[in-house]
């Protein structure tokens, strides 16, 4: 019980400390560019319109932004500052500041971060070693190198890597437990459910 108790004060701790990881200001290419690109190019119109076409959207929101509401985006967003309310991209979210909200996104990158509320991800959900969440989680795929404290629900693969703690049960397709890695909480996967039936020729 001491231990529980110790770890969760730890979270507590980790949510109150400020991103380890700084995010840079940055912006996303204007039509201007690729114009002024274009006129420089000398006759490599395809090479430069090939390009805007895989360049994809993509809105960053650097330290000093605070936002107390709710955020949507279709596109991707680097999220660098701070929002106090839920959040919903349809495509990659990178998150190096803190959110105290719901998140869903059709990823999510964890850099130094710190979430206080349920994650909803569509596809990985990857979490460095230097990112706190504090909420229940669900994905298609978790990467966990930090610290979660709440329950994960995952339908693919789990990798809970060395320098992990998870407190919270996990349900999961597969997982995998690197040497090092914490974890407190009950774990349920599928080749789980079959397990009864293994036995059945020794009946």
């Amino acid at each position: 019980m001491e231990k529980k108790s110790g770890l969760r004060q730890m979270f507590g701790e980790l949510m109150n400390t400020d991103s380890s990881v700084n995010g840079s200001a940055a912006r996303e290419l204007s039509n201007d560019d690729y114009n002024a690109a274009a006129n420089d190019s000398n006759g490599s119109d395809n090479k430069i319109y090939q390009l805007k076409t895989d360049v994809r959207p993509c809105a960053v929101l650097t330290e000093d932004v605070v936002i107390n509401g709710s955020l949507h985006s279709k596109n991707d967003v680097v999220m660098a500052g701070r929002v106090n309310g839920n959040v919903d991209v349809e495509g990659k979210l990178t998150v190096r500041g803190k959110i105290e909200g719901d998140i869903v996104a059709g990823e999510i990158r964890m850099e130094g971060a710190r979430v206080m509320g349920k994650m909803t991800c569509k596809g990985r959900l990857d979490i460095d070693v230097n990112s706190v969440s504090v909420g229940n989680i669900e994905a298609e795929e978790l990467i966990l190198d930090g610290k979660v404290q709440g329950d994960a629900l995952v339908k693919g693969e789990t990798s809970i890597r060395s320098q992990a703690l998870l407190m919270g049960d996990l349900d999961t397709g597969s997982v995998s437990i690197d040497r090092g890695a914490t974890f407190m909480g009950k774990i349920k996967t599928k080749t789980s459910e079959n397990l009864s039936q293994a036995f059945n020729d020794f009946k």
